[in-house]
């Protein structure tokens, strides 16, 4: 497991989701770029990652994430994962966009008595459950409420 934290330049768009045209990639690559070379030379990355970072759900956390192997996207884990304590990663390049990552400590790993672990088994399964009968409930409600989308859905 690693406490590592992360700045993404994304290169979708945020409304559509749909990936970015090559000029508006190379504009944010540049952008990313600018914001690693900041980070290797000593600025505050928790600050960087705050202010400048498309990640919402860690952003407010200066960009931190802690996770074991198997939780992330390969190409970010595998760079996680090979980064040295307080290293800043090169670019890293996945389906979101361009990622900085700093790594702030390998945690070992522990066992964990059944015992102790036991609600947060049943709490993972249920959760499991619960995303894998969403989207159809989700659907049902829609359908039953007349929801109709006035924006064409993007082709594959």
């Amino acid at each position: 497991m690693v406490r590592a934290s992360h700045i993404l330049v994304g290169t979708r768009d945020t409304t559509t989701q749909l990936e970015l045209n090559d000029e508006k990639k190379a504009t944010k690559r540049k952008v990313a770029e600018d914001l690693m070379a900041r980070a290797r030379k000593g600025e505050d990355f928790a600050k960087l990652a705050r202010e400048f970072s498309d990640d919402s759900p860690s952003k407010e956390r200066g960009g931190e994430y802690i996770f074991p192997r198997g939780q992330m996207v390969a190409e970010f884990e595998a760079a996680a994962f090979s980064l040295n304590t307080n290293q800043v990663s090169d670019l890293v390049t996945t389906k979101f966009g361009y990622h900085i990552i700093k790594l702030s400590e390998k945690i070992p790993a522990k066992k964990t008595p059944f015992a102790e672990a036991q609600d947060k088994i049943k709490d993972y399964l249920q959760q499991q459950e619960a995303d894998k009968l969403l989207p159809a409930y989700l659907d049902k409600v829609k359908k039953e409420a007349g929801v109709e989308y006035l924006v064409e859905k993007p082709k594959p």
